[in-house]
């Protein structure tokens, strides 16, 4: 289900003389789809109320605050932020992540979805089948499953979840009362990132599912830190590595192009746009357009490394932005400095020339 978190007014109004209303929804909705934010954002005409002459109007509900003049690269950011403030007020009251259980005895995934109910959201499945149809449709963070059940066991559903370039990221934590060695082997050559003899404490498998997924937020920090991608440190599967290989690789092809966008990318990685979205957030916490920011912000910082005397014009233009000062003002938010500090603190007799 769409997830509306922004809403775009333009005017609709019978006689206004401002510019075409039906030209700025037009050329405001192309912009949104390149950045990646048509899923998180809606246009919605409305009469003429003035403020028209000043540019589309965006209200972020429930709080109601409003921004004039807005571009899509503000709308990205207005948006994000209100993602991160709902995070932030929900963390504690509000279940985000969502798990699968499939388990062929009624009596413990009733137990199950019980214990883990109030801190997350639960989908459930009888057998590997069942939860093949339910990762196709929901977007899952993370699978407990049983190893023996019928139609599919737990070993063939981890197989099929870790060999598809769609579901490869979702960590999978296999139940089972076989205890011997060989069966510890199996399960995670086939793919599994966490094991649990029956029978077993729920709290032992609550904990387990916690240090999953803090395990993947860590990987998510981690990536947007690294100045080279080391896949190795991130602990990804093959698929995964190499999904984002290609994407970090994508991006330094188009490094100095300020008009490469989501079309292009989506062409070059020969992938959808759901897959795509999908597979990006759950490895690196990133959408579209905050990916290309975070390898272009590397990629500046490897610039000046590399050359030591640079001006912010031309370290602008070589990583995609043809506005100085906006780069400046994205690379602070990525880096968490001006180019001018980096320059300082991280190279030896580097400096970086404002160009005034």
């Amino acid at each position: 289900m769409q997830h509306i978190r922004a809403h775009v007014l333009v005017c609709g109004g019978t006689g206004c003389k401002s510019a075409g209303s039906k030209e700025v929804q037009l050329e405001f909705a192309k912009q949104l789809e390149q950045k990646g934010l048509s899923d998180e954002v809606m246009i919605v005409e409305t009469g003429c109320h003035g403020f028209c002459e000043h540019g589309p109007l965006v209200i972020i509900y429930p709080e109601g605050t409003f921004y004039c003049r807005v571009k899509p690269e503000d709308v990205e950011e207005i948006v994000e932020a209100d993602a991160v403030e709902k995070e932030e007020e929900g963390a504690d009251t509000t279940p985000s992540r969502s798990l699968l259980i499939v388990e062929d005895s009624e009596d413990l995934l009733n137990l199950m979805v019980k214990l883990l109910g109030t801190d997350y959201v639960i989908y459930t499945a009888t057998n590997g089948r069942e939860a093949i149809e339910v990762v196709e449709v929901e977007d899952i963070d993370l699978i407990v499953s049983d190893v023996m059940m019928p139609e599919m066991d737990g070993i063939e559903l981890c197989r099929r979840i870790k060999e598809n370039i769609e579901t490869s990221h979702i960590p999978i934590i296999l139940l089972t009362a076989k205890n011997k060695e060989e069966d510890r082997v199996e399960a995670y050559e086939s793919g599994a990132d966490g094991f649990i003899s029956k029978p077993f404490n729920l709290s032992v498998l609550h904990a387990r599912i916690s240090n999953l997924l803090r395990s993947r937020q860590r990987a998510m920090k981690d990536f947007k830190k690294q100045l080279v991608f080391e896949a190795k440190e991130l602990d990804f599967t093959s698929l995964d590595e190499e999904f984002l290989q290609r994407a970090i690789e994508c991006v330094n092809r188009h490094l100095d192009d300020a008009e490469f966008d989501q079309t292009q990318f989506l062409e070059e990685m020969h992938t959808t746009k759901s897959t795509f979205f999908r597979k990006l957030k759950s490895l690196t916490g990133l959408n579209y357009s905050s990916f290309i920011r975070n390898i272009r912000m590397k990629a500046a910082c490897r610039i000046m490394e590399e050359k030591k005397r640079v001006r912010v014009s031309e370290l602008a233009y070589a990583v995609g932005y043809n506005d100085p000062r906006y780069f400046s003002v994205c690379f602070k938010k990525e880096i968490g400095m001006q180019p001018s500090e980096y320059m300082e603190k991280f190279t030896t007799g580097g400096t970086v020339e404002d160009d005034m």
